[in-house]
């Protein structure tokens, strides 16, 4: 950095961002158009939102579906983790966690646990 630079940025503060030109500000305003215009009723099909509910309903039933599944877990005791999920967001104990964990798998690709106890053994 040179002096007059450091100078001028202690004395005055940070460059000031400069206007854009009207080409780039064109630019965008046609990106935008295009964007919003995809999704007016035109740019998809009225099936698609009549049938949306179609989807999230399959994705619940398979949820429960999974989630009603017995768990198998190896050893004599039944790990705490399974026991008790928090009570708080879980009140239905570890079914209402698999349903959970499974929905969030199929309808976003991931899922995220958090464990607040150190796994045992």
């Amino acid at each position: 950095m040179t002096l007059k630079r450091f100078l001028s940025e202690t004395l005055f503060g940070p460059p000031r961002l400069e206007r854009q030109t009207t080409e780039e500000t064109e630019f965008f305003q046609t990106e935008i158009s295009y964007f919003w215009a995809g999704l007016t009723p035109g740019g998809f099909s009225p099936r698609l939102t009549e049938r949306v509910w179609v989807a999230e309903r399959c994705l619940q039933m398979n949820a429960q579906a999974i989630a009603t599944m017995p768990l198998r877990f190896h050893g004599t005791r039944e790990p705490a983790w399974v026991a008790n999920p928090d009570p708080v967001w879980f009140p239905n104990g570890i079914g209402d966690a698999v349903f959970a964990i499974v929905h969030s798998m199929y309808q976003w690709g991931d899922a995220f646990v958090f464990s607040t106890v150190q796994a045992e053994g």
